[in-house]
């Protein structure tokens, strides 16, 4: 299985402690053994958010406040592979990619590569569905601290209806409604929904805050949204 793991900022800094970054690491190794390519995009979560909110009062661009946040996705990258190549030594780049062309050149060369931001004016929801159409993944995990996709916001609705399955249009209806700015794709980045739609990516929305729920999107005991 070729796999490409989005793994949400929100979990990586939330409980920002050595044991949970230990966690998911321990768990993205178990999935690298039976995986014929494994691919990890952090994100930046809130202190990416935090950043932005501050060169936003100071002043700066979109360009500049996305920059900005491409700069922690990375910090979050070399993180990860810090934690990964302390379980399994040399498995994983510490030297994280700052662009497309440095990615798509160090895919063949890392049994795990680890990655963040690229380019201003895209998420790293859009680098992973990227990456997933160039590597022709079978599968685009989207892992954060949302427990899938709901009818309308559970955070103002009580009664809202979780979907256990979504077509790539109904999934790009509902996201179209979110607001899609730096630090602020909420639920998804409606340019990747329309890569994985175009290339029809099997992609799994959950919350992972343990890890282990990571495992269960790739063995199908999940309970998120599968979009399809």
């Amino acid at each position: 299985m070729k796999l490409v793991i989005s793994l949400g900022g929100s979990l990586i800094t939330g409980d920002f402690t050595a044991e949970k970054i230990k966690g998911y690491a321990k768990v993205l190794l178990r999935i690298n053994s039976t995986a014929d390519k494994l691919v990890i995009v952090t994100g930046g979560g809130k202190l990416a958010r935090d950043y932005i909110d501050i060169i936003k009062e100071i002043g700066m661009d979109h360009t500049a406040q996305d920059k900005m946040a491409i700069q922690v996705t990375h910090l979050n990258a070399k993180l990860m592979a810090i934690a990964l190549n302390h379980v399994e030594r040399d498995i994983a780049n510490e030297t994280i990619p700052e662009t497309e062309k440095e990615i798509e050149n160090m895919l063949d060369r890392q049994s795990i590569l680890v990655c963040g931001g690229t380019i201003p004016g895209q998420s790293t929801d859009n680098v992973s569905a990227k990456i997933a159409r160039s590597i022709k993944a079978d599968l685009l995990i989207n892992a954060s601290n949302v427990d899938g996709v709901y009818d309308s916001d559970p955070q103002k609705n009580k009664n809202a209806k979780k979907h256990k399955t979504l077509t790539y249009d109904e999934f790009i209806k509902i996201i179209s409604k979110n607001e899609q700015s730096p630090g602020k794709y909420a639920l998804f980045d409606k340019q990747a929904a329309q890569i994985i739609k175009q290339q029809k990516i099997r992609t799994i929305m959950i919350d992972a805050d343990n890890p282990e729920d990571i495992m269960k999107a790739v063995n199908g005991t999940h309970s998120g949204t599968i979009i399809q």
